[in-house]
């Protein structure tokens, strides 16, 4: 499966099954065709990225892997490198739940745009309700905003935000509907690989044992014996 951006920037995904052995400039006509691009007369130069890939490069040796983003006739651009930042606000309720701020040293102000999502911006958001200052080492300190509007609701774990404090690793900050949550960066530690064929990347999972059946033995008191007289 690959994403194809054709000239007019617009994008469309499109499953390829072809032959190892295909030059590239047969897959650009194939991308064309299922897309509706309009191919010149001098064809259609395919990108991986912004690499142009010679056209009688086979496909067992370029670049097209499942999920990767190709250009027709353009570059199709690079995906985003991870981002860097001491600390990351996640949305983690609310409108815009699943958004991710990755944050350097400095301060930002907190808000909530028109439609409700949350804004982390060094500029004074739409709706102001917090300013955030992270440190060294990604301390931070979160404060109620001079500037905010009155009636919003502004929390910190459940308890009304009047003053300057510190927002620790885990905490949840509410900023109207919002549910922000402040959680220090991981770095990417999946075990991944090129794939033998060159289509895709494999993940080595370390397998999951089953872990072993508990062994349980009673032992029942001998029966009383009788006795007769």
């Amino acid at each position: 499966m690959l994403t194809v951006v054709e000239g007019g920037g617009d994008a469309f995904d499109v499953h390829l099954d072809a032959d190892p052995d295909t030059p590239v400039s047969a897959v650009a006509e194939a991308l064309a065709g299922a897309g509706g691009v309009h191919r010149p007369p001098e064809g259609l130069g395919l990108y991986a990225g912004d690499r142009l890939l010679p056209a009688d490069m086979r496909l067992r040796d370029a670049p097209l892997h499942h999920a990767a983003i190709v250009g027709l006739g353009r570059p199709a651009g690079t995906a985003s490198a991870e981002p860097d930042g001491l600390v990351e606000v996640r949305a983690v309720g609310g409108t815009g739940a699943g958004a991710v701020h990755r944050l350097d040293m400095g301060e930002y102000r907190i808000g909530l745009a028109h439609d409700g999502t949350a804004q982390l911006l060094r500029a004074v958001p739409d709706r102001p309700f917090a300013v955030l200052t992270v440190g060294p080492q990604g301390r931070c300190r979160i404060a109620p905003d001079a500037s905010a509007p009155g009636g919003g609701t502004l929390q910190l774990d459940r308890e009304d935000l009047a003053e300057a404090t510190a927002w620790s690793a885990g905490a949840q900050l509410l900023v109207g509907d919002c549910l922000l949550e402040l959680a220090l960066p991981q770095k990417p530690d999946a075990a991944v690989q090129p794939s033998e064929d060159g289509t895709g990347r494999d993940y080595n999972r370390p397998p999951r044992l089953r872990p072993a059946e508990n062994a349980t033995r009673f032992t029942l008191p001998s029966p009383p014996c009788l006795l007769y007289t």
